[in-house]
């Protein structure tokens, strides 16, 4: 039963990471029919939060109840781990190589695993100690291209990017595993798109010039690329450490480059199929070293809050 959960939270976590690879190329999408990056996250937000909000009233009504102290948890995790998170990121696409970008970002799962050790308590296992550094290796070959640096305060933001999701999955760990992913999503869902509003304060009218590319795109980045991936990371997140997730999300810039072959026709070559075989190989070894977290002993996605 410990085993099965164990691998239960593994392909949870690799199903999100799938899911998260899709933010690019459904980005790439959108931007091209020229959305601008505030407005394409905020309608992404929001367009989540209305489709999971109309699902869970109808399906799961008692999910949508929650206490106080959870209620705070998910609005900084919506954000601070989610609206900050993503405006950094992009701000940091704009000043440095989209590569560049991605490799800073990809110092998270060295954050988490300090934080983890530090403020978790979490031990870290012979196999993740080897896993760590192979994904570490496999995304600077799978990411390795062309580095731009055009303003510097773009590398903090960056690195701001990879503190923050770090900090993310640290307090969900902590904070929310006892909580059912259906309810930490919608939350968290919430209040990013109340943040991303206030922040970025996309013009509603724009909404009428739309066709079906943005509204793909839009449609394509809430369900595939927000509900059900922050749902999967949070339910695998309950069964594993902090450590082990963050390993496994590695698998994200593998599914990017694929997809992106895939659909886009762009070219594979010798260094994406090096830096994919190290970070397979970093997911292998932490799926065989994964150990299931003395809490989680039924599939909260199964149940009701």
């Amino acid at each position: 039963m410990r085993t099965n959960t164990s691998l239960s939270g593994a392909l949870q976590i690799l199903a999100a990471g799938i899911g998260f690879g899709f933010l690019g190329i459904f980005g790439k999408l959108a931007f091209a029919s020229g959305m601008a990056v505030g407005e394409l996250l905020t309608w992404r937000f929001a367009t989540a939060a209305l489709l999971l909000g109309l699902v869970l009233a109808l399906s799961r009504p008692n999910t949508l109840r929650l206490d106080r102290f959870q209620l705070l948890v998910c609005a900084g995790l919506g954000v601070f781990g989610y609206a900050v998170f993503s405006t950094l990121y992009f701000t940091a696409i704009e000043g440095v190589s989209v590569s560049l970008a991605s490799l800073l970002l990809y110092t998270f799962p060295v954050l988490v695993t300090v934080g983890g050790r530090v403020f978790l308590r979490e031990a870290v296992r012979p196999r993740q100690w080897l896993a760590l550094p192979a994904a570490a290796l496999g995304l600077m070959v799978l990411l390795w291209g062309k580095i731009e640096v055009r303003a510097w305060t773009a590398v903090a933001s960056g690195l701001g990017s990879a503190a923050c999701y770090a900090a993310y999955i640290l307090a969900s760990r902590r904070w929310q595993t006892r909580i059912s992913p259906l309810t930490s999503g919608f939350y968290v869902i919430v209040f990013a798109t109340l943040a991303l509003v206030v922040f970025h304060r996309p013009d509603p009218s724009r909404l009428l010039t739309f066709g079906t590319s943005e509204f793909g795109a839009i449609i394509g980045l809430a369900v595939i690329s927000t509900i059900g991936p922050m749902i999967f990371f949070l339910s695998g997140l309950q069964k594993m450490s902090a450590t082990a997730a963050s390993i496994l999300s590695t698998v994200e810039p593998v599914t990017a480059t694929v997809f992106s072959a895939l659909i886009f026709g762009e070219t594979i070559g010798w260094g994406h199929v090096l830096g994919g075989i190290g970070i397979l190989s970093a997911v292998v070894l932490t799926v065989m070293g994964a150990r299931p977290t003395r809490n989680q002993a039924t599939d909260p996605l199964m149940e009701s809050a």
